[in-house]
């Protein structure tokens, strides 16, 4: 897995939190695969979409990316607080890919991921309401899962800019990786 990412894909964006998200999404959109099936790839959704950023082609599963310069703590600073919840309480939570990145070198520096029946009301945590000044929508609390760690759910693929000996456990012949599931799921994880 290169971890190299590529700076000269948000020349055109002056915001260092615009550029971040350009390249980090870029990078994703290169090297994320499926945690549902065995596709090698996913595809990047359209921006602004909620609760997801990329979308498996071949079983629509939904993966969100949440990107950090430096990389993630204990928790992660995250989406609108109710969208999430519909998502968790319909059963249809996205997977989720924590990436940290130095953004003086433009590296990988950690990666897990997280399968979506993992996150539950009991890691998510509404924070306090966004000012009325905010350039978002008024009201919209942000989330922190409080568990963000890449133990006991997470996969880890990278840490500290090296590639994991176990990027993608299960995946092969053999097909997808057996999860020990706390939350049934059905479907394709889309929300109702």
């Amino acid at each position: 897995m290169d971890l190299a990412l590529d700076p000269t894909v948000a020349e055109g964006y002056s915001s260092k939190s615009q550029r971040s998200r350009v390249i980090t999404e870029t990078w994703a959109a290169g090297h994320l695969y499926c945690l549902n099936c065995s596709r090698d790839h996913i595809e990047a959704h359209r921006p602004g979409k909620r609760v997801e950023d990329f979308l498996c082609p071949s079983c629509d599963r939904r993966t969100q990316l949440k990107a950090a310069r430096g990389g993630h703590g204990r928790t992660v600073s995250n989406s609108a607080y109710e969208p999430k919840m519909a998502a968790i309480r319909a059963n249809a939570a996205p997977d989720y890919a924590f990436m940290g990145f130095d953004p003086d070198a433009w590296q990988v520096t950690d990666l897990f991921l997280v399968p979506g029946h993992f996150m539950t009301p009991s890691v998510v945590e509404a924070r306090k309401p966004l000012r009325s000044t905010a350039q978002r929508a008024a009201g919209s609390a942000p989330t922190s899962c409080s568990s963000a760690s890449p133990t006991p759910a997470g996969l880890p693929s990278s840490r500290t800019g090296r590639r994991s000996p176990a990027t993608r456990p299960g995946i092969g012949s053999d097909g997808p990786p057996s999860w020990p599931r706390k939350v049934p799921r059905s479907g394709t994880g889309r929300p109702p």
